[in-house]
């Protein structure tokens, strides 16, 4: 089967798709193709919460039992496919939180976490010392 997921597969993807439907998304079908070695890659960008949206999606196999979760310049590892869904759905609707740590005297790090079930997810990476959070960003920002 080359360069295509099947239809059916793999069900973070419906999940993630799923989720983007029920945040108001009409059309929230991501893009699936097969890469080297069984392993698969899915993504979608459009409009979420009032900011352009960037969401990646990738698996050792159609039924690998966890993905990594792109999510703009944010990157989860290790996300069970049963929780993208939830995942997404809880950064979006504002009930992640994104905190600031100094990681250096002029640098900071970004870290943005949500829990599902008894799993907390969490993504972690360098903040510009200018840069602004995207809008869909602000509501998550920790004091």
């Amino acid at each position: 089967m080359s360069g295509a997921v099947r239809e059916d597969g793999p069900s973070a993807v419906a999940r993630a798709e799923a989720a983007l439907r029920s945040l108001g998304v009409p059309n929230a079908v991501f893009a699936r193709r097969e890469v080297e070695g069984g392993s698969w890659f899915a993504d979608w960008s459009g409009g979420v919460s009032g900011s352009d949206v960037y969401i990646g999606l990738m698996g050792g196999s159609p039924a690998a039992p966890s993905v990594r979760l792109l999510l703009d310049d944010w990157v989860f590892e290790d996300v069970a496919g049963m929780d993208v869904g939830e995942l997404l759905s809880g950064v979006f609707s504002g009930r992640a939180t994104l905190t600031k740590r100094r990681s250096f005297p002029l640098s900071s790090a970004g870290v943005l976490e949500h829990a599902v079930g008894g799993v907390r997810y969490s993504a972690t990476r360098r903040l510009g010392p200018n840069e602004e959070p995207q809008p869909w960003e602000r509501p998550l920002i920790a004091e």
